[in-house]
């Protein structure tokens, strides 16, 4: 929904955004990621939680787990999962900051997504 509004409200387009180098990034829930560039068209599935309890502050933890990825050098893929990893946590519990995965946890998932990602693309 976001992305289409900014490209109605800016009467821009993926095409033209490509053409200046600038990435689209756009989250899809649950299920998953889409990663679009020039050259790279990525999916990464949303990790399969049991319960949905409450999507607030998901898309707060997704951006902290993907720059603090991209930022210790890790590849855009894995940036891409971490970002969905971490999301997963906070929609199974009420209220934005009651989650707190163990780093063993979040590689837990990382390793689920790395292995769903791999059937997706």
């Amino acid at each position: 929904y976001e992305i289409a509004k900014i490209f109605q409200i800016t009467q821009l387009n993926p095409t033209t955004l490509f053409k200046n180098n600038t990435a689209i990034v756009t989250t899809l829930g649950k299920k998953g990621v889409r990663y679009q560039d020039k050259h790279n068209d990525y999916y990464v599935p949303g990790y399969p939680v049991k319960k949905v309890v409450d999507p607030t502050g998901a898309g707060d933890a997704w951006r902290g787990g993907f720059v603090a990825s991209l930022l210790k050098g890790q590849s855009l893929t894995t940036a891409l999962q971490t970002g969905n990893a971490l999301a997963s946590f906070v929609v199974e519990k009420h209220g934005t900051v009651n989650h707190q995965p163990t780093t063993t946890q979040l590689n837990n998932r990382i390793a689920k997504l790395t292995q769903l990602t791999k059937t997706a693309n």
